[in-house]
């Protein structure tokens, strides 16, 4: 008879109502899981089983409460520049990524932030940090956000420039381009007409 009634990595209470028929529990889980009958005789082949997302998790998407860039310009002529991302994220279902997009003033470029990494506080609500590198020589002019969030769910959500700035939040890192030649002074200050002084 069955040993051990196995939901993915975790065991479920059961009981054997005939050679033909297993009563299963099944323990806490999420998403899809193999669901596989253990006999002394062996293992048997996995059958699907999903779990659905229950009402505390929700039927929304994370939810960004505050949001901040540092340093907000950069410049890139010489090197390379890091950026500092920082969010606190509200979710209903556990928070499951982050990430966030600049792109160019031309709009053909996109730089990618690191995975937002949690500082503070828990899956449901917390800070996190991100970081992102313009490269040297990136596009001078205001390179615009774009935050991407996800929980575990499946809850995706963008937020773009505009509902940034709607939202009082830092939207845009500005690249400086390579300084403009000044002109200090001139010697000779005067010369023939045929040149050449």
């Amino acid at each position: 008879g069955a040993t051990r009634v196995e939901f993915g990595a975790s065991n479920a209470e059961f009981f054997v109502e005939s050679s033909e028929k297993i009563i299963a529990f099944a323990p806490p889980g999420r998403g899809n899981v193999g669901v596989a009958v253990v006999t002394p005789g062996g293992t048997s082949p996995e059958v699907n089983y999903f779990y659905e997302p229950s009402e505390e998790e929700g039927t929304e998407a994370p939810e960004l409460l505050e949001f901040a860039i540092s340093p907000t310009e950069v410049d890139t002529s010489a090197s390379k520049q890091p950026v500092d991302i920082s969010a606190f994220v509200v979710s209903k279902g556990e928070f499951e990524n982050g990430y966030v997009t600049f792109r160019s003033p031309n709009g053909e470029e996109v730089i990618s932030s690191s995975e937002f990494s949690r500082l503070y506080g828990n899956e449901l609500e917390g800070t996190y940090g991100a970081l992102v590198t313009f490269p040297q020589g990136s596009e001078a002019g205001t390179w615009f956000a774009e935050v991407h969030l996800a929980d575990r769910a499946g809850h995706n959500v963008t937020i773009g420039p505009e509902e940034l700035n709607e939202r009082g939040f830092s939207s845009e890192v500005t690249v400086l381009g390579p300084p403009e030649p000044v002109v200090t002074g001139i010697s000779p200050t005067s010369g023939p007409e045929s040149g050449g002084t």
